[in-house]
């Protein structure tokens, strides 16, 4: 199975070559924010940096980073990991629940009585909409919306 850092873009031979384009330092810096937030977001949903989902994009923003900025990029590429992985560590050790400027909607969809009301209030850990075991409580379709670990989360819901 393959970690993050094995998956990191390949660093440059000649760290001279960058061209000084400003628009690529502003891409890396984009592109660095993006992999705080994910890994800030991976750490919360308990998954580490080496599983494989989270090294796959780990490695895709790597890629992007290497077609947006050129040989420029390359040369941090390897580095931009590590020092993501250790901001986002940081962020999150300070032990503030704040809201990761993420929005995960969810549409949940099934036949009636099949329990979607309460697969909303065991994910919120609270009632959030109302169930009944014996009859179908939801009349109509619902949005409800809430934080989960800091993480907004909208759900839609069917009748």
């Amino acid at each position: 199975m393959a970690n993050a850092s094995q998956l990191s873009a390949p660093a440059d031979e000649n760290p001279s070559s960058g061209d000084g384009n400003d628009g690529g330092d502003e891409t890396h810096e984009k592109l660095q924010n993006i992999r705080v937030k994910f890994l800030r977001l991976a750490h919360r949903l308990d998954q580490s940096p080496q599983n494989v989902v989270v090294a796959q994009v780990l490695y895709r923003l790597g890629l992007a980073e290497q077609l947006r900025g050129g040989r420029s990029a390359s040369r941090a590429g390897a580095f931009s990991f590590d020092r993501a992985n250790a901001i986002a560590e940081e962020q999150e050790a300070s032990g503030q629940e704040e809201e990761l400027d993420f929005v995960c909607t969810v549409l949940l969809l099934g036949k009636t009585g099949v329990g979607k009301s309460a697969t909303i209030n065991s994910i919120f850990d609270e009632p959030r909409t109302s169930t009944n075991a014996f009859h179908p409580s939801t009349k109509k379709v619902q949005e409800i919306i809430g934080n989960v670990h800091g993480i907004k989360v909208h759900f839609c819901t069917s009748i």
